[in-house]
């Protein structure tokens, strides 16, 4: 299962009461403030849930000749997302789903 936007604001507003509106305007306010953040190199740690972080990678391909230039390292941008703790110890209890092993081949 998918959970999307429209089902975070429905949930959401479910389980709090508000109005949906008000609730897709924090989520709006929210995910604005993570891209502002994680677009500066900032790191985004919400504890026992989740990390996230953006890091950049070295390209391969740095040194080597191209038609007798040498190419130089290029970077290219990662976001690392890591589990927090009590996220981490529910993904061990319930260990890989069927459809993780669909998707190996």
């Amino acid at each position: 299962m998918t959970l999307t936007r429209k089902s975070i604001v429905r949930t959401i507003g479910q389980r709090t009461r508000l109005p949906n509106p008000q609730v897709e305007l924090m989520l709006e306010a929210l995910i604005g403030l993570w891209m502002e953040h994680l677009g500066q190199g900032g790191r985004i740690e919400l504890e026992d849930f989740l990390i996230l972080e953006a890091v950049w990678i070295r390209h391969s391909g740095g040194g080597q000749l191209r038609q007798g230039q040498a190419v130089k390292a290029g970077y290219k941008v990662m976001l690392r997302a890591r589990p927090g703790k009590k996220l981490y110890q529910l993904l061990k209890q319930h260990g890989p789903s069927e459809h993780d092993s669909d998707n190996s081949s």
